[in-house]
């Protein structure tokens, strides 16, 4: 995730409501993406986004400086899902068709084989990411999917780095 300078993160900081829309410009793909395969399901991702944007306004001030501020944010939406999640006492599965990857293709066209054995993949990858509970989802999304690394991990779910080994 690139980096907002060390002004916006002040700025926003401090209130300013143009620093927080530098920062939702420079983080809001990566985080409606991790909230989708959090949520799992678009809509849920699209209201978790917005609420993560909102507390990462309002508590702005609290950001210490000990990590990077996009690592920050993640936590801030992966805290967000996991409660959202563990107050709705379910899970959901996400629609292969909801996947951004399936939404936004991008390169040469495969061949009709190669879409088939692509939406398979990740059918699959998808239904044993929804298997997993909201906790270990967490983990694998950001280490196998967003390349966070174990210490960030570890900072984004407030638990020892050993424990996300």
């Amino acid at each position: 995730m690139n980096e907002v300078s060390a002004d916006i993160v002040e700025r926003c900081r401090k209130g300013d409501i143009t620093a927080l829309k530098e920062v939702y410009h420079a983080y809001a793909d990566r985080v409606y993406r991790l909230c989708l395969r959090m949520m799992g399901e678009r809509a849920g991702a699209q209201d978790a986004a917005q609420e993560v944007f909102l507390r990462v306004f309002e508590q702005a001030s609290k950001f210490s400086g000990q990590s990077a501020f996009s690592t920050w944010v993640y936590r801030v939406a992966v805290n967000y899902c996991l409660n959202t999640l563990k107050s709705r006492h379910r899970t959901t599965a996400v629609s292969i068709s909801e996947t951004p990857e399936a939404v936004l293709p991008s390169g040469p066209v495969p061949s009709p084989l190669e879409v088939v054995a692509k939406a398979d993949e990740r059918k699959s990858a998808t239904l044993l990411l929804n298997a997993l509970g909201p906790d270990d989802r967490a983990v694998v999304v950001l280490r196998e999917i967003e390349g966070l690394t174990y210490k960030h991990i570890a900072y984004v779910l407030g638990i020892p780095v050993g424990t996300v080994r």
